[in-house]
């Protein structure tokens, strides 16, 4: 997918970010996809995806001191394009987004159903919790996840 973002800290912009060569991109302090160089950000703070019907979501990964999408707490949550994310000390501005850049369109399947082909492999990292809360947040909004997801899901619930 392809992703735009502004990074602010004092409202001062930082860093334009844009890339349009992966699935998913992890936020984090270091040598992450989208580097957020603040003492407040976790090493991988949250991760940017698409979800099944193709809209942009951001996931927090289990940060330290959490993520904000317009100054509320969030475990996962759907952005649109000038969205503002909190990490730390510093705002991320979604100026732009296409799913259709990359690998993580939706497509239909024969069933009906609308499938993410090749979720991001770190949702697999993911603790049991997490995935449950990321889970829990498309069945409420009455969106049917993908089968991979899914089987990530039944794994984690497995080795209890």
């Amino acid at each position: 997918m392809k992703l735009i973002l502004d990074v602010y800290r004092d409202d001062k912009l930082l860093l334009r970010w844009e890339q349009s060569n992966k699935e998913s991109y992890v936020v984090g302090r270091g040598e992450s996809d989208i580097p957020v160089n603040d003492p407040e950000c976790s090493r991988s703070h949250a991760l940017f995806c698409t979800d099944p019907s193709g809209q942009l979501c951001i996931l927090d990964l289990g940060s330290s001191n959490g993520t904000f999408v317009y100054g509320q707490s969030v475990q996962s949550a759907r952005v649109e394009i000038g969205a503002r994310i909190r990490i730390g000390q510093c705002e991320l501005v979604v100026v732009g987004f296409d799913p259709i850049n990359g690998v993580s369109h939706p497509v239909k399947e024969s069933s009906g159903d609308l499938v993410l082909r090749g979720w991001p492999d770190a949702f697999v990292a993911l603790s049991k919790q997490e995935l449950e809360n990321f889970i829990e947040f498309f069945d409420s909004k009455d969106i049917k996840i993908s089968a991979r997801l899914q089987d990530i899901a039944e794994k984690k619930n497995n080795k209890k």
